[in-house]
């Protein structure tokens, strides 16, 4: 990682032609303005807007875009209407669920962003909702499925293990409870965080 890396794991809504377009807006839109920001509530603001400005609130889309400070080792991140996304330490997981509504679904919103200290070893885990539909179960929450889900992988914990373990699981997965012929994009975007990432460390 580099002193400042910003990440986004996104999911539009809707199918076919009108989710292709505005999945290729957004991502046009989020190369742009992160060139003239970094902090993920003014990103997201501002990609909410432009959003809102060509669908008028038809089309949104939910995201969730962290900023990693290795050298302060911080975390800074916002939830748009996305899953909420993990962060597995060896004290304590930490939910990343803050934020706001989907981008893009209303005229004008504020975001809400979170700072979030990091520990050498802490594992990031965001999953689209195609993951967490596949894993779903009545009554529990999305982020206690997805934590005992992680915590079945193997040890060692490595991004990789822990992505191909929730796909693995997902695609086995019959889908929601009563749902004829589910079907989801999955992704899962997972990182460590280690001590080398820091300069001088």
């Amino acid at each position: 990682m580099n002193d400042d890396d910003v990440f986004v794991v996104g999911d539009v809504s809707g199918k076919g032609i009108p989710a292709s377009l505005l999945q290729a807006s957004a991502h046009s839109l989020f190369r742009t303005l992160a060139r003239e920001t970094i902090n993920p509530a003014e990103l997201v603001t501002r990609i909410s807007r432009e959003v809102f400005a060509e669908n008028a609130g038809s089309s949104y889309l939910t995201c969730l875009v962290l900023r990693i400070d290795a050298a302060h080792r911080t975390l800074t991140y916002v939830n748009a209407g996305h899953p909420t996304g993990l962060m597995v330490g060896r004290s304590r997981d930490r939910l990343l669920s803050r934020g706001g509504p989907p981008a893009g679904l209303f005229p004008e919103t504020a975001y809400e962003a979170e700072v979030v200290s990091l520990e050498d070893g802490d594992l990031g885990v965001i999953v689209s909702d195609g993951i967490t539909e596949a894993l779903e179960e009545d009554g529990i929450p999305a982020a206690d499925i997805l934590s005992r889900s992680l915590s079945r992988v193997p040890a060692p914990r490595t991004p990789e293990r822990v992505c191909d373990a929730l796909m693995d699981v997902a695609q086995r997965s019959a889908g929601p409870r009563g749902v004829a012929n589910w079907q989801d994009d999955k992704t899962v975007f997972a990182f460590l965080f280690e001590d080398h990432d820091v300069p001088g460390a």
